[in-house]
């Protein structure tokens, strides 16, 4: 009897060995930097002077993942990234200069990327006060809150626990991201629209 137990054992072991996903360390470095935009036409008005600076604010940032090869890095849909686990908060620089760090800890990827496999990552962060995740805070406040993404990237590796490799920390991958204010929908038609006629006028 003990040793069909072992042998369970041994066996459940092996198949969790098989299916382990790779883990990330959810964190960037100086050279992935949160930064304000500073184009002052996308700061709220009383905001614009601050360009740069924003203590007054709480962001939140979350990252998402999406198996290697399903989507293309550099491409412009983010459809199918997934968010991994809880938001975190973003260290703000009390005067000046916003430091825009992030440590978020240790995150699980999809069950698509087994242990040790490359995986591709984004960073979404938006002002906390608008929602309890980046796409509630953009339906909810658009043309008032302040968003930001990174561009895709890939992580050549992540960590295998079941071989007892540590997670990968991103923050050697990581991209500099800005924040800055999302135009209402109806401002982006309205804009559309004036460049459409623009562009009618200029053939006539």
């Amino acid at each position: 009897m003990k040793k069909t137990l072992i042998i369970a054992a041994a066996i459940m072991a092996a198949a969790l060995s098989t299916y382990a996903q790779g883990t990330v360390v959810f964190a960037n470095g100086n050279s992935g930097l949160v930064t304000y935009t500073t184009d002052t036409s996308m700061l709220r008005p009383a905001d614009a002077a601050l360009a740069g600076t924003k203590a007054n604010s709480t962001f939140s940032a979350a990252l998402y993942w999406a198996s290697n090869g399903a989507i293309t890095v550099g491409a412009a849909s983010d459809g199918v990234m997934v968010q991994l686990g809880a938001i975190t908060q973003i260290q703000w620089s009390p005067n000046a200069v916003f430091a825009g760090k992030y440590s978020g800890g240790e995150r699980q990827a999809g069950a698509a990327t087994p242990g040790g496999a490359p995986a591709v990552f984004q960073v979404k962060v938006w002002e906390t006060a608008y929602g309890a995740t980046y796409e509630a805070a953009l339906a909810s406040a658009p043309g008032t809150a302040y968003f930001g993404s990174s561009a895709f990237f890939l992580s050549p590796t992540t960590g295998n626990p079941a071989a007892q490799i540590p997670a990968t920390s991103l923050q050697n991958f990581a991209l500099p991201m800005s924040v800055a204010m999302i135009p209402e929908p109806s401002t982006i038609a309205l804009g559309a629209l004036g460049l459409a006629a623009l562009l009618i006028r200029r053939r006539k």
